[in-house]
C-alpha cells in the first residue's frame, strides 16, 4: 500500500469513529493539504459522510511546489536588471505576476552585494551631484556600476551637469548613442538629457523602429555565456536590457 493510500485509509478510520458519535444533522469541517486533500475527501466519503461543499484557499506565496529553481533564479536576475534599467517595481510586479515586496526583496539582496569600493560615502556624493564619471574613476569601476548600485539603493542624483559633461553628452549623441543610454550613463532622465541636447542646439533624431538584434545573435549569446548582465550587453549593443532579455529567451527556447 502506497503512502497516499495509507493516508486515505487513516482518514477513513477516524471519519468512521467521528460519524458514530456525531449528533444527527451535524457537519464535519476538515482541512487538507494542497496535495492530499482529495485523499482525505475520499476517505471521509467512504466512511459514510456526504460531501456537501468544498472551500479552496488560494494564495500566491508560501513554500514553492514543483518550481524550476533555475528558471526562478533567472527571473529574479531579470527583474533586478530591468529595475536597474529604469522599470518600476509595480510594472515588474505585473509583468512577472509577483508581489511588489518580492521585487523589493530581490533588489535589496543584490544591492547588499555591492562592491566594497562603492561605499555609502560614494553614493552620498552621487546624490550630492558629483559626476558619475568622476566617482567611477575614484572607485576604479565603470560608470554603469555606480548607476546600478545607486538605483538599487534608491539614491537619485540631483545635480547640475558640468560643461564637460554636456559636451560629452553632445559627443555621444553625435556618435549615435541613444538618449535613454546617455541618461543611464550620466544618471539623468530621458527628458533631462533631451533638454540638454536642445539647449546645446543639437537636432534630435526622429524616432525610428526599435533596433533589432537578429543579426547579432552570436555576439549577444557569447557575451551572455561570459556572464555579462542584460544591462551590460544592452550598453554594448545600444538597446535596453528588456530587449536583450527578450531576444536571449527567444534564442534559447
Amino acid at each position: 500500500m502506497s503512502d497516499p493510500e495509507v493516508f486515505e485509509t487513516w482518514c477513513r478510520a477516524w471519519a468512521i469513529g467521528l460519524l458514530r458519535v456525531l449528533k444527527p444533522g451535524g457537519h464535519l469541517a476538515a482541512f487538507g493539504g494542497s496535495r492530499t486533500w482529495h485523499r482525505m475527501a475520499r476517505g471521509v466519503e467512504s466512511a459514510g459522510f456526504q460531501i456537501r461543499d468544498q472551500i479552496a484557499w488560494l494564495y500566491s506565496s508560501g513554500m514553492p511546489k514543483s518550481m524550476d529553481l533555475s528558471r526562478a533564479a533567472d527571473q529574479a536576475s531579470a527583474m533586478v536588471e530591468e529595475f536597474v534599467a529604469g522599470a518600476t517595481k509595480k510594472s515588474l510586479s505585473a509583468k512577472y505576476a509577483v508581489h511588489t515586496q518580492t521585487v523589493s526583496a530581490h533588489v535589496r539582496k543584490v544591492g547588499a552585494m555591492r562592491p566594497e569600493k562603492v561605499t555609502d560615502e560614494v553614493l552620498a556624493d552621487f546624490a550630492a551631484g558629483v559626476a558619475t564619471a568622476d566617482l567611477a574613476e575614484r572607485c576604479g569601476v565603470t560608470p554603469d556600476t555606480i548607476l546600478r548600485y545607486a538605483r538599487l539603493a534608491g539614491v537619485q542624483a540631483s545635480h547640475q551637469l558640468q560643461q564637460a559633461e554636456i559636451e560629452k553628452i553632445v559627443d555621444l549623441y553625435a556618435q549615435g548613442v541613444k538618449i535613454i543610454e546617455i541618461g543611464r550613463r550620466f544618471g539623468i532622465g530621458n527628458q533631462h538629457a533631451r533638454r540638454v541636447l536642445d539647449g546645446a542646439g543639437v537636432v534630435i533624431r526622429p524616432r525610428g523602429r526599435r533596433p533589432m538584434l537578429a543579426d547579432r545573435q552570436g555576439e549577444v549569446m557569447g557575451l551572455r555565456s561570459q556572464g555579462w548582465s542584460y544591462a551590460r550587453i544592452a550598453d554594448r549593443v545600444g538597446v535596453n536590457a528588456t530587449t536583450v532579455r527578450e531576444y536571449v529567451l527567444r534564442w534559447t527556447t
